[in-house]
């Protein structure tokens, strides 16, 4: 994560909640998708010469494969649990939890170099808020927090407040029809969150660029 005032650019592969949205560097990102192409093809070349199902006890939690990240693109993926015909991963390079993946699409026979790709998305959280009722964040927020980052919003940047090596922890800008505006004040505004102790987001030089979210990925 930028620290520095640089204008890196970053991508944003997921959004869980306003404490785990997942963000990766444009130019790691670029780097992802070609991967993904070319794992893509791999796959669905190996599909086509009737690639074998995974034998049964050759998945297990921890294990890397390759499944559907997208439509037409195949991603890195740890195993989380096995069914009997299903598998649920965790889309490594995105952050993001797939419940149900079937073994017709699981490919395993990875190329020796797929684990050194440095393109793994990491989470930000947005700092000093927390949810406004519960100690969880409702699915009214974070369908607000999802359109408000994939709405009519053309630019966002984000100001790093805080950064450790799990998670760097920043007040998000998105800019609507009347200006910029601080998407951790907003939830605030709008009833989704509160200032944690009422104690608003601190100031802070530390900043990065960082495009909208693009619902298509």
């Amino acid at each position: 994560m930028a620290s520095n005032g640089s204008n890196d650019t970053y991508h944003i592969t997921h959004i869980v909640d306003p404490n785990n949205i997942f963000v990766l560097r444009e130019d790691a990102y670029q780097t992802l998708i070609r991967l993904e192409n070319n794992w893509y093809q791999l796959a669905q070349n190996a599909f086509n010469d009737d690639y074998p199902l995974p034998l049964p006890g050759s998945l297990r939690k921890g294990t890397m494969c390759l499944v559907p990240s997208s439509s037409r693109r195949y991603g890195r993926a740890l195993v989380l649990s096995v069914m009997s015909d299903t598998i649920s991963v965790l889309l490594m390079d995105h952050g993001k939890v797939v419940a149900k993946v079937s073994m017709e699409d699981v490919y395993t026979d990875l190329p020796e170099n797929t684990r050194c790709f440095n393109v793994m998305s990491r989470p930000i959280s947005l700092h000093g808020i927390e949810p406004l009722d519960s100690k969880y964040w409702s699915k009214s927020c974070i369908q607000y927090l999802i359109n408000s980052l994939n709405g009519n919003r053309y630019l966002a940047r984000l100001r790093v407040i805080r950064d450790s090596t799990f998670q760097t922890s920043v007040e998000l800008f998105i800019r609507g029809k009347n200006g910029e505006i601080s998407l951790n004040r907003d939830l605030v505004d709008n009833r989704f969150a509160r200032f944690i102790n009422d104690v608003e987001v601190p100031q802070s030089p530390l900043e990065a660029v960082i495009p909208v979210f693009d619902k298509s990925e």
